[in-house]
C-alpha cells in the first residue's frame, strides 16, 4: 500500500491497486465521526456499444441506470436499504452518463457495511420476471421526468449540442428502450463493465484502514478476473447541432439554458487540467457571485434564479448559464454583452485564484466532499490530484489570456422555454 500527502491540506491518502486492477483509495479525516464509501465502476449511459473478444454489442439506450436498479435485487430476498437502514446507515446509487457508483454513509457498523455494499454489487441476480417488473417501475419514473419541465429544457440542451456524443440521449432512456432490455442484456454490460480493472474504491472519514483493507482482501472483488473490451471512438463535431430554439412548457415564469461549446484541444499546447482551471476561473469571473453581470442583472430584477457551471465532456468543456426570468429578452442582451465584451485585468483574476484555493481548503473538511473530489480524480485523470492548491496558484495572468482569445463563445446553442398559452 502507498501513501502520498495531499499538499496544502494536511491529509495523506493511501492508495493500493490489486493484482486484477481492482483500486482502492483510503483517506482518513481526523475529528469525524462520520465515513463514507463509493464503489465507482467506469459504466455509464454513454456506452451501450462494446466489443468484447471481436463481438460486437448494441444495447438499448438506459440500460445502465436499468442496471444500477436491478443491483439492488438479491437473490436471498433481503434489501440492501432495509440493510443499512437497520444500524441507521445510508445507501444508495447514480448512474451518470460515463460512471455509475454505489455509496454507503454512516457512524457505526462500518465493517457490516463496507462487507455488505461490496457483496451485493458483486453478486448480480436477474431473471425475466424481476426484470419484467422493473421495466415497469422505470417506465413510470421516466414519464414524470418526462413530464418535469426542467428535465425538457436540459433535455433539449442536450440534443442541441451534441452531433454524435451519446449525452445527447438521456441517461435513463425512453419508455420503448427500457422494454428492449432482458436479462441476458443485463449479465452482458454487468459481466463486461463492472469487471475489477474497470473499477474502484474510495473511502473516506472515521475508518481503521488496515480493517477495511482485510474486508476488501476476502471480497468478490479481490478474486474476480478482468474482462477485456472496447468502446468505439467518438468523433463529435466542434460546432453546435442548433444555435437558437423556443420550446413550451407548463411553467410559471420562462426559463432559459444556454450552452457554450468549447473544443478544449484548440486552446494551446498546456495541460488539459490547466485549460479546464482556466475555464472554470473564466465561467466565475464572468458569471459568478461576484461578477458585473450577476450585479446589473440583480440591479433590474432580471431573474429569480440564477446559476453557471462548467462541464466536462471528453474534449470537450460545456459553459452552462441556467435562468429562471420574467425578463429573457432583457437577460439574453445583459449576457450577450457580456460576452461581446470581455474584460477580466489581472487583480480580478488573481482574486479569484484566492476565493477558489479557499474554498478548496474548506472543502477539505467534508467527509462526503473529499470522497467526491476521489473519486471524480480517478475517473477523469486515473489517479488523485494532490497538488491542486500548487496548481491552482501556477495559473498565470497571460496564459488565461491567450486561451480566452481562443475561445469561441458564439458556438452556443440558447434555449428559451415559454409559458404555455
Amino acid at each position: 500500500m502507498k501513501s502520498k500527502k495531499i499538499n496544502k491540506i494536511d491529509l495523506t491518502y493511501y492508495y493500493e491497486k490489486l493484482p486484477n486492477g481492482f483500486k482502492i483509495y483510503y483517506l482518513n479525516i481526523p475529528n469525524k465521526k462520520e465515513y463514507m464509501v463509493t464503489l465507482v465502476t467506469r459504466y455509464g449511459s454513454n456506452y451501450n456499444k462494446f466489443s468484447v473478444n471481436n463481438k460486437n454489442y448494441d444495447k438499448p439506450l438506459g440500460i445502465a441506470h436499468f442496471l444500477e436498479h436491478k443491483n439492488f435485487e438479491q437473490e436471498s430476498g433481503e434489501k440492501p436499504f432495509e440493510f443499512f437502514e437497520k444500524s441507521g446507515s445510508m445507501v444508495n446509487a447514480s448512474t451518470s452518463f460515463d460512471y455509475t457508483a454505489y455509496y454507503c454513509a454512516g457512524t457505526t457498523n462500518f465493517k457490516e457495511n463496507l462487507e455488505y455494499l461490496l457483496k451485493f454489487v458483486s453478486e448480480p441476480y436477474y431473471t425475466d420476471e424481476n426484470v419484467e417488473k422493473e421495466q415497469g417501475i422505470i417506465a413510470q419514473e421516466l414519464k414524470m421526468y418526462n413530464d418535469n419541465p426542467e428535465e425538457i429544457l436540459v433535455r433539449t440542451l442536450r440534443e442541441s449540442l451534441y452531433h454524435e456524443n451519446p449525452r445527447k440521449y438521456d441517461i435513463g432512456g425512453t419508455v420503448d428502450t427500457i422494454k428492449k432490455i432482458t436479462k441476458e442484456d443485463l449479465y452482458d454490460c454487468y459481466n463486461t463493465f463492472y469487471s475489477p480493472n474497470n473499477m474502484y474504491l474510495v473511502i473516506t472519514g472515521n475508518f481503521d484502514r488496515d480493517e477495511a483493507h482485510n474486508i476488501i482482501m476476502n471480497s468478490n472483488y479481490a478474486k474476480k478476473e478482468n474482462v477485456e473490451f472496447e468502446i468505439p471512438e467518438i468523433n463529435e463535431k466542434d460546432k453546435v447541432v442548433v444555435t437558437n430554439k423556443i420550446i413550451t412548457g407548463d411553467i410559471a415564469i420562462d426559463k432559459l439554458i444556454i450552452g457554450i461549446k468549447i473544443n478544449r484541444d484548440t486552446l494551446g499546447d498546456i495541460e488539459d487540467k490547466q485549460k479546464r482551471l482556466y475555464i472554470k476561473i473564466i465561467e466565475h469571473l464572468l458569471f459568478g457571485r461576484t461578477s458585473e453581470f450577476l450585479e446589473e442583472a440583480h440591479i433590474n430584477n432580471l431573474f429569480t434564479y440564477f446559476d453557471s457551471y462548467t462541464t466536462k465532456v471528453d474534449n470537450f468543456t460545456i459553459l452552462e448559464l441556467n435562468a429562471i426570468t420574467e425578463d429573457k429578452n432583457k437577460l439574453l442582451k445583459i449576457i450577450e454583452n457580456t460576452l461581446n465584451n470581455i474584460k477580466i485585468d489581472k487583480s480580478s483574476f488573481e482574486r479569484m485564484k484566492k476565493v477558489i484555493l479557499a474554498d478548496y481548503i474548506k472543502g477539505s473538511e467534508s467527509v462526503e466532499g473529499m470522497n467526491y473530489d476521489l473519486m471524480m480524480d480517478e475517473l477523469e485523470a486515473g489517479e488523485i490530484e494532490d497538488n491542486y492548491y500548487e496548481r491552482i496558484k501556477s495559473l498565470d495572468y497571460q496564459t488565461l489570456i491567450n486561451i480566452l482569445n481562443k475561445i469561441d463563445f458564439t458556438n452556443k446553442s440558447v434555449i428559451i422555454m415559454e409559458k404555455n398559452n
